[in-house]
C-alpha cells in the first residue's frame, strides 16, 4: 500500500480465531508509517457475557469520541477496512458522514450468493446504521477471499 501512495498503514492482528481469515486494515493517504502496536496476547475463555451491556457501552463511547471529532485538513483521505462487526461498521458510519473524508472502500468476504454491497447493506441494516445519500455515496464496496494471498 506504501508503493500506491499511502503514508501510513496499519491492520488488526492477535490471536483470535477470526484473525486467520480476516482483519481490518486503515490507510492514510498523509504523513509517515509509525509504529505498529504489538500483537494482542491470547484471549481469555470469558463466559456469561451481557452482549446488550457491551453493545449499549460501545456505542455510548463511540459517540461520545467520535461526537465533534474533527480531522486535520487533508487533500485526500481514504480508510480501508475489512469485517461485518458492529464497531468497524460505526467507524465506517462516521468516516463516510464526515465532511473531510472523500472515499471509504469496505472489503468484506466473498459469497457466491450475495454481492458486497448487499452484505454491506445488510450488516448497516441489523445494525440500524442509517447512511444519507452523500455518505452512501463515498462507499467503494469490494468482495475478497481474504484466505488467498
Amino acid at each position: 500500500m506504501h508503493a500506491a501512495g499511502f503514508g501510513h498503514v496499519d491492520w488488526t492482528d492477535g490471536n483470535t480465531s477470526a484473525n486467520a481469515y480476516q482483519k481490518v486494515i486503515m490507510a492514510i493517504v498523509s504523513g509517515d508509517q509509525g509504529p505498529r502496536l504489538s500483537k494482542s496476547s491470547a484471549p481469555t475463555k470469558v463466559t456469561g457475557v451481557d452482549d446488550g451491556a457491551r453493545t449499549t457501552e460501545a456505542e455510548r463511547l463511540v459517540q461520545q469520541y467520535a461526537s465533534g471529532w474533527a480531522t486535520p485538513q487533508l487533500l485526500r483521505f481514504k480508510a480501508k477496512m475489512q469485517d461485518n462487526d458492529r464497531a468497524p461498521n460505526r467507524i465506517v458510519q462516521k468516516l463516510a458522514e464526515n465532511p473531510s473524508v472523500a472515499q471509504v472502500v469496505c472489503v468484506n468476504r466473498e459469497s457466491i450468493s450475495v454481492s458486497a454491497l448487499k452484505q454491506q447493506q445488510d450488516a448497516f441494516q441489523e445494525r440500524n446504521i442509517m447512511l444519507k445519500p452523500a455518505a452512501r455515496a463515498k462507499l467503494r464496496v469490494l468482495a475478497t477471499d481474504t484466505a488467498k494471498p
